[in-house]
């Protein structure tokens, strides 16, 4: 079995200052099996291998023993933590998450409501957080990060100006959400302070200065042991039941909901979800009903670029085909592994969708082509903070959530890095700012598809 199964959730629990080792678990701890030894934990050196420490023996790895896909998922952990740098053992910076004009408190199974303090040890520096209310107290803090999603007010020219007044030349503001562009469009700035209020974005897309997707695909430039197990695997084995689709209550850019009861006139599609079948989602009951179906409809709420959320990565990491309609193809192309899903805009009809999906059902040599890239040694990594679920240990926000400490280390490592090493520093009027309305966020949700058939649902 591999280091992380493409199922699991990357799931980094600490960070062993005294022996610089990140100590990692999947979502649930399950049991591994790795050369014939069981593990829990595993701790993952934040050099070039995979090597336990004298305090942690569970496993010795060497870095001959290590796989190109498991440096990969220690690159992407070590990125996540950002604890390569060289600041003092004593630099303290101040964190604050500005939480004052929230119309309910969203993440009460994660921490207690504000202030919420807490310390974050990130290896070379240590960083006090609190959550903070009051805009005229956030010049305390030399990170601030300024949430945003659906539970947020739009904050009025008045607050931003006490924010802004408040804050020193040091501080760098943070613009950041797991939510999609679409969603955020309320919230966006007027003109006046889109160039001032700012300097970094943490969301999913690649362009962000912190990007944390919801899933990403890990290429293997040689075959592992487990893909060459796959060849020749027949994939539609054991699937008893065609498309299924989850229904959310979630408000949609277009009619995602009236597009999959028009599919269902062609097929056999099975509803899931509060007003259908129920299947709690994220449940383990869930994900065994919604195997044994063939396909899955991974539709998107709104169609953004690089908006390609954890229900296409889970339905590939359960062994399904995706069909997809949200961003463009070129997106899916881009970051998904090849040949993986179907793109509905790329039918003349719904019908000819439907007539495809049959095909497919019927030809096991054609399904099978969509699992190609298992049997290659690709595997996904699903990257979504699992918000309903309690944590391991209550009132601490998942790893790669961005209130958690994971994030506050990786965003302030940069910004003591920006401060030692920029010719501008910190403290410059030329520094740069970040616009939600850019090209690539905001900017780029527009109506969705290109043939006319499927424009009818905007």
């Amino acid at each position: 079995m591999t280091f992380l199964e493409p199922s699991y959730y990357v799931q980094p629990i600490g960070y062993k200052r005294q022996t610089q080792h990140l100590v990692i678990a999947s979502d649930q701890r399950r049991l591994h099996q790795l050369n014939g030894t069981k593990y829990q934990e595993a701790v993952g050196s934040i050099g070039e291998g995979l090597q336990a420490d004298n305090s942690s023996s569970r496993i010795l790895r060497t870095s001959e023993e290590i796989t190109y896909s498991d440096k990969t998922v220690v690159e992407v952990i070590r990125n996540i933590y950002g604890v390569h740098n060289n600041h003092s053992h004593s630099t303290t910076i101040r964190v604050g998450f500005f939480e004052g004009f929230r119309n309910f408190w969203t993440y009460s199974l994660i921490f207690k409501p504000p202030p919420s303090p807490r310390t974050c040890e990130c290896g070379a520096f240590r960083a006090d957080v609190r959550l903070e209310k009051n805009p005229a107290k956030t010049g305390q803090f030399e990170l601030l990060f300024i949430p945003q999603d659906v539970g947020f007010i739009h904050l009025t020219n008045r607050v931003w100006n006490t924010i802004l007044s408040s804050a020193s030349s040091s501080q760098k503001r943070i613009y950041a959400t797991f939510e999609g562009a679409n969603k955020l469009k309320l919230l966006t700035l007027d003109p006046p302070f889109r160039e001032k209020v700012f300097h970094w974005s943490w969301t999913h897309h690649s362009q962000s200065d912190f990007p944390m997707p919801y899933g990403f695909y890990l290429a293997n430039k040689t075959a592992r042991p487990t893909g060459e197990k796959m060849r020749g695997k027949n994939w539609s084995e054991n699937k008893t039941a065609l498309v299924a689709w989850m229904s959310t209550w979630a408000v949609t850019s277009w009619q995602r909901e009236k597009f999959a009861k028009d599919l269902r006139r062609y097929l056999p599609l099975n509803f899931f979800g509060q007003k259908y079948r129920k299947c709690r989602r994220n449940s383990k009951e869930c994900e065994q009903t919604i195997r044994k179906y063939k396909f899955y409809l991974a539709l998107e709420n709104s169609c953004c670029s690089e908006y390609i959320t954890e229900k296409f990565w889970r339905t590939l990491a359960w062994d399904i085909v995706p069909v997809v309609f949200g961003a463009p193809r070129k997106d899916y192309e881009r970051l998904a592994p090849p040949n993986s899903f179907i793109h509905a805009d790329d039918f003349d009809s719904i019908e000819d969708l439907a007539n495809y999906i049959k095909f497919l059902d019927k030809n096991d040599d054609e399904y099978n082509k969509y699992f190609r890239w298992k049997e290659d040694g690709g595997e996904v990594i699903i990257n979504y903070p699992r918000l309903e679920n309690k944590p391991v240990d209550h009132h601490i926000p998942p790893a790669n959530f961005f209130y958690s400490c994971s994030a506050v280390c990786r965003v302030g490592k940069r910004y003591l890095d920006e401060d030692t090493n920029s010719d501008v520093g910190l403290n410059s009027s030329q520094n740069s700012f970040f616009d939600p309305n850019v090209n690539w966020w905001c900017g780029s949700c527009t109506q969705c598809g290109n043939h006319q058939w499927i424009r009818t649902y905007n």
